[in-house]
């Protein structure tokens, strides 16, 4: 497994909120309300904030992915858009996180 930094870090635990309530059928929105009521940095907490004002907004995972995180990968991006094109979203985050040659930029 890769070293990964700060940054990185912060990703795989997003990547990993995603796919924890795709696979649990929990509603994404749901989820990212529970994110912003528990404690986090303030980094953090604008990230899923932007996100969920995204979704609410009608805006797909993969744009509101972007808005919230303009530098987010464009690898993450594009998987999401496929999943969500595909029905198959699960399976394109269970990719990304258990990718072990990544290149986030």
């Amino acid at each position: 497994m890769p070293s990964f930094g700060s940054r990185d870090q912060l990703l795989l635990q997003r990547l990993k909120l995603l796919h924890a309530s795709l696979t649990r059928s929990l509603p994404l929105e749901a989820a990212i309300e529970g994110v912003l009521r528990s404690p986090g940095s303030p980094a953090q907490r604008r990230f899923y904030a932007r996100l969920l004002h995204g979704l609410r907004g009608g805006q797909s995972l993969a744009e509101s992915l972007r808005q919230a995180d303009p530098a987010l990968p464009g690898m993450v991006q594009g998987l999401v858009a496929v999943g969500e094109r595909t029905g198959q979203l699960p399976i394109c985050t269970r990719y990304l996180l258990t990718t072990t040659t990544v290149c986030w930029s």
